[in-house]
């Protein structure tokens, strides 16, 4: 099958409050604006940096805590650079669903409920900011309905990586597709974009990035 150019593009983000990322990282342990937030194991840990690179981590209440908005501030970037265009925007954590709807108040999530209509509209050209949890993506159609990916935050599921990007990327697409990646500088997430955009590269290698292993 011929398809359009398709061309990954990472845009590293620096993220305040990094010496605090790198204690978290360090010492399974952080206390910020009163509250403690904790990971139990490496896994845990893991997927606590990831929230940390996207700027909000959850707590043992199971509530979210905002540490950063630099993220936010990048995608507003893009968003404003790409007016004209509708965007498929990835994202991991339900902390960042409610975060990037706040400050974007037309941005719209696909969810199972919801996906017939969202499919129509989005393909349709009338959805400018569409959402969409990386790991639920398998099966939709969207490519009629634009060309940006925008990558909010990363996934440790190889699959799912592949299977996102492919909703754009697919038959049917007639333009060069772009997928924007917002990778926190010096973080689990340089790390995580690594794998999934290496040649060869499969979930054990995946996997093996759980294992806390600090930046150098």
């Amino acid at each position: 099958i011929s398809l359009p150019d398709r061309i990954n593009n990472t845009i590293s983000v620096q993220i305040d409050n990094y010496e605090m990322y790198k204690s978290f990282e360090k010492e399974f342990y952080i206390r910020i604006r009163n509250e403690e937030l904790t990971a139990v194991n490496a896994g845990v840990l893991c997927n606590k940096l990831l929230q940390y690179c996207n700027g909000a981590v959850y707590n043992d209440s199971g509530d979210w805590v905002e540490i950063h908005n630099n993220k936010l501030d990048m995608l507003e970037e893009l968003i404003e650079q790409y007016e004209d265009e509708n965007i498929l925007l990835a994202f991991n954590f339900k902390s960042d669903e409610e975060r990037i709807k706040s400050r974007f108040k037309t941005a719209v999530t696909l969810t199972s409920k919801n996906i017939n209509d969202m499919e129509k509209r989005w393909n349709n050209g009338e959805i400018k900011l569409l959402l969409c949890q990386c790991n639920s993506a398998e099966g939709l159609n969207l490519q009629q309905g634009g060309r940006i990916i925008i990558w909010f935050g990363l996934t440790w599921r190889m699959d799912s990586y592949k299977q996102f990007n492919a909703r754009l990327h697919r038959q049917g697409q007639t333009k060069p597709v772009i997928v924007h990646h917002l990778v926190s500088k010096k973080c689990k997430d340089e790390k995580v974009m690594e794998v999934l955009t290496a040649k060869d590269s499969t979930q054990e290698n995946l996997f093996e990035v759980l294992k806390n292993e600090v930046f150098a």
